[in-house]
């Protein structure tokens, strides 16, 4: 196979290249197992690559908007939490403060109701008093009589 061998001599680098059979051969079947393996192998393996890329682009757009939606969410929660809480709040000081006046209506009425029957009672000891005053007022004559002839022995 010396009739395709073909010296090349680089003058700049000083390389030689022989050129013969078996490198048109080598050729051949590279070219060859190019083709075939980009065919069977390489192509369907971008094609995989770039499906999956497109794959992980969606999913990544699809957490992006689940992301936004659940921070939409949250600050709706926090809203109607606040929101829950003011009226809590206010139920609650709307609670205390009737309490309160449940309270001082308890305290207003017992007061009354004491008061009644403190006056009652001090009226009774008002006329106990009286009678009993009349009723030594009556005496006082006959007490003094008494006591006159008790010490003056008359």
């Amino acid at each position: 196979m010396q009739v395709l061998s073909t010296e090349i001599l680089h003058s700049s680098a000083g390389i030689r290249l022989d050129f013969d059979g078996t490198t048109l051969v080598i050729l051949a079947v590279f070219v060859v197992l190019h083709f075939v393996l980009k065919k069977l192998v390489f192509t369907p393996f971008l094609e995989d690559v770039d499906a999956r890329e497109g794959r992980t682009t969606e999913v990544r757009q699809t957490c992006a908007d689940m992301e936004l939606k659940a921070s939409e969410l949250q600050a709706r929660y926090e809203e109607l939490s606040a929101e829950a809480l003011a009226q809590a709040q206010e139920a609650r000081r709307v609670l205390r403060v009737d309490g309160l006046e449940q309270k001082e209506s308890a305290v207003d009425a017992a007061r009354k109701q004491a008061n009644a029957r403190f006056d009652e009672g001090s009226n009774k000891l008002n006329a106990q008093f009286e009678s009993a005053r009349k009723e030594a007022l009556s005496q006082v004559d006959a007490l003094a009589r008494e006591i006159k002839t008790k010490v003056l022995g008359a």
